[in-house]
């Protein structure tokens, strides 16, 4: 028996246990040209923070052959997630075509960033449909050791929409936003 008890012996290494939670949205960075289910156009965060689909953001403009961005600061982690298990970006959305059908289904980018510039995972290709669905952009082993700072996370979406311009506006609706981390 070591004299020291409550001393790890030489050679072994404390092994870090995977995250088994989940963070949400807690403020609005890159949110201009949306509101809320009620109208309101700031505090955006907290139509996103829960499973309901009660609540929700909406992009109400025409937004035919161009970019929206949205982008929703996140809640810190209580601890940094092991580079072997799963990070994953979930986001609800949805689009309503108020007038014609779409050309076009819209094409979105999930991201998730470190600070406000940095990509740090990402997924092109995600067709937005008139149904609300849940998608994700999950971080590799790589993406996960890449990111410096946990406190500083932010949840991103991107869409582009294209079609004749003829009563082909667009509305998004996005329900929630969070980052799952659980074991692989």
């Amino acid at each position: 028996m070591s004299p020291f008890p409550f001393c790890v012996p030489p050679g072994v290494l404390a092994k870090q246990q995977p995250l088994n939670e989940t963070i949400w949205a807690t403020g609005d960075s890159l949110i201009t040209g949306w509101e809320d289910e009620g109208g309101a156009t700031a505090d955006l965060w907290q139509s996103v923070d829960t499973d309901s689909d009660a609540d929700y953001v909406n992009r109400i403009t025409p937004v035919i052959n161009s970019t929206v961005n949205l982008r929703f600061k996140l809640d810190t982690p209580t601890a940094d997630p092991t580079s072997g298990q799963v990070v994953e970006l979930k986001v609800r959305m949805e689009y309503l075509a108020p007038f014609d059908p779409l050309d076009t289904a819209p094409v979105a980018i999930l991201e998730i960033r470190e600070g406000t510039s940095t990509s740090r995972a990402s997924t092109t290709g995600i067709t937005v449909t008139t149904t609300p669905s849940e998608e994700s952009v999950f971080m590799t082993p790589t993406e996960i050791n890449s990111v410096t700072d946990w406190s500083d996370l932010y949840a991103q979406f991107s869409s582009t929409t294209t079609g004749n311009g003829v009563d082909q506006d667009v509305d998004y609706r996005i329900y929630r936003v969070r980052i799952i981390f659980s074991e692989t």
